[in-house]
């Protein structure tokens, strides 16, 4: 959950850096797609079986809809209009989302633990947002895409747990990428294919690394980690993406951190142990 939490946060100011050089689309497009197919070669490679059956396959769109094609659209066009670090904010307001929709879809309860870890995180991310408060009402676009994304990516989570598929992680985030690539394959095409040039050095290094790290990496230990945690819980423990998200702007881009952002990450982490520590304390308990 840490090198997922890591390789998350520092995606957000690279691909920011990227997208002075790519195409939105086609930034995505290469990401998702490139990524599917690497995490499915590598399934086939270990030995694993790629194959969906039929009754499967409704659920695995359904799934790839909400927690590709929708969240990645969505937040590349927000963090286009925000701040890196910013966007990564309101964007990882997903644990809310997910604690909601596990709670009506899978029955998880909603412990006064969950209550005060949520809470604590949300309050870290306000403390995050700060004075860019008001600067999110001069991008109300910006604003509104990552919320909508960050609804879909928590719905998305939890309809993972709610279809109990059969497939490995690695097939299972594989596959999701390249279906749900295919709205953003036909876009980057319609509306890009036009407006292609080789980018320099810096924006192709950053483009490999989204591929590479942000999805290959990240999006298997994400599924991963879904197979062991209650969706509620997974989805907290992403709180800490926007803080690194944030500390990675500052460094990559520039971007402003001070003793605010210390304090976010004091709130988030208490936020985070007070999920994380009684889940594994009742885990223990019952073995």
């Amino acid at each position: 959950m840490l090198a997922v939490s890591l390789g998350w946060g520092v995606s957000w100011p690279i691909f920011k850096f990227a997208l002075t050089e790519i195409p939105l689309w086609t930034f995505r497009a290469l990401c998702v797609g490139v990524g599917g197919l690497l995490l499915l070669i590598i399934a086939l490679i270990s030995g694993a079986t790629v194959r969906i059956s039929r009754s499967q396959f409704i659920p695995l769109v359904i799934l790839s809809v909400f927690n590709v094609t929708i969240w990645n659209m969505l937040s590349v066009y927000g963090v286009s209009l925000l701040s890196s670090g910013r966007a990564a904010i309101v964007g990882f307001t997903m644990p809310l989302w997910a604690v909601l929709f596990g709670a009506i879809l899978l029955k998880e309860n909603i412990t006064h633990y969950k209550v005060m870890g949520l809470v604590l995180g949300l309050s870290g991310l306000i403390c995050l947002l700060g004075t860019d408060l008001h600067s999110l009402q001069y991008s109300p676009i910006g604003t509104l895409l990552m919320l909508v994304a960050a609804t879909s990516w928590g719905l998305g989570t939890v309809l993972v747990k709610y279809f109990r598929f059969s497939q490995s992680a690695l097939v299972l985030a594989g596959w999701q990428l390249v279906i749900g690539g295919i709205p953003i394959y036909i876009g980057a095409i319609t509306f890009e294919a036009q407006d292609l040039n080789m980018p320099n050095l810096w924006s192709s290094l950053a483009l490999l690394y989204m591929i590479i790290i942000s999805f290959v990496l990240c999006y298997w230990g994400w599924f991963k980690v879904l197979e062991y945690l209650p969706a509620g819980v997974a989805a907290n423990c992403l709180l800490l993406v926007p803080m690194i998200g944030v500390a990675s702007g500052a460094i990559i881009l520039g971007e402003s951190v001070g003793w605010i952002e210390l304090c976010a990450l004091a709130l988030i982490v208490t936020g985070i142990a007070s999920i994380v520590l009684p889940s594994a304390h009742n885990t223990q308990t019952a073995r």
